[in-house]
């Protein structure tokens, strides 16, 4: 991957407004830096997120945490698009069992 395309790929993730913060989060728990654009690193700080997240509150709003931000979740409810996330992560969690 070029050092532009990077560049570009980490200013959208900041754009998206989870990143970061996710990214720091997981990285704390797992005591190292994470690279968001390496797969490994990306499926273990959203794996890390998910536990943490499934810890803190029921499945439902876990799910909306992990899409929305579970402050935001808990302080606005689900926004539409949040809501159609967790159904369909419902229902192929169903499917996939």
């Amino acid at each position: 991957m070029t050092s532009l395309l990077r560049d570009r790929l980490l200013v959208r993730l900041r754009e998206m407004g989870a990143a970061p913060d996710h990214q720091r989060l997981a990285a704390e728990v797992l005591g190292r830096p994470l690279d968001l654009l390496d797969p490994h690193d990306n499926i273990l700080a959203g794996v890390t997120l998910l536990a943490l997240l499934t810890r803190a509150a029921p499945a439902p709003l876990a799910i909306a945490g992990y899409y929305q931000g579970l402050a935001s979740v808990r302080r606005h409810g689900m926004y539409p698009d949040t809501r159609r996330y967790v159904a369909n992560v419902l229902r192929l969690r169903t499917h996939w069992r």
